[in-house]
Formats: C-alpha cells, sequence, structure tokens
C-alpha cells in the first residue's frame, strides 16, 4: 500500500457543523492535499461553485427547478487557498483530510 498520496492517513470531516461560510478563504494548511465535496440546501436555480487560488474550477448548477440540490468536488493542494459560493444555504460540507 502506498504511504503517502490522497487518501492515505485521512479521514472525512464535517464541516457543517463547524460553521463554514460561504464567500471566505480557507487555506488548506495540511501538508497535504485535501478532497472537498459540497452540496447546497433545497434552492430554486441551486449552483455551487468551487474556487482555488481565486480560480473557478468548478461550477455546477440546475436551473428552473424547484427544491433542487446541487453539489461540487475539489481537490485542494496542499498550502492553496479555496472558498464556495452557492445559492441556499450549506447542507453539506465535508473535507477529507
Amino acid at each position: 500500500l502506498p504511504a503517502s498520496g490522497l487518501g492515505v492517513g485521512q479521514t472525512w470531516t464535517d464541516f457543517n457543523s463547524s460553521g463554514r461560510v460561504l464567500s471566505t478563504t480557507y487555506t488548506n494548511s495540511t501538508g497535504k492535499s485535501i478532497f472537498i465535496s459540497l452540496q447546497t440546501s433545497n434552492a430554486n436555480n441551486s449552483k455551487v461553485t468551487i474556487y482555488i487560488d481565486t480560480i473557478k474550477v468548478v461550477a455546477n448548477w440546475f436551473q428552473n427547478g424547484s427544491g433542487a440540490q446541487q453539489g461540487a468536488t475539489a481537490i485542494i493542494p496542499s498550502g492553496s487557498t479555496y472558498y464556495a459560493t452557492m445559492t441556499g444555504n450549506i447542507a453539506l460540507w465535508q473535507e477529507l483530510r
């Protein structure tokens, strides 16, 4: 088995309850790449966008849908900054770190 790499020695951490804030910049200071998974709450025309080092890396949306939920995932390199925007509220913010 590999001694290092994404997922090795890492566990999922629930950031819903610890208060991640949309449009707030966070830094991956873990020393390893992390994987994030986000989902919107029910919202019309739901959209979720993830930025890494100010670059939009993923934008998913569901248009003209009442009560739609949308998700997005991304790998955040060690030392990089990241933030997310979305319509509605955060329904899920998990990080493999």
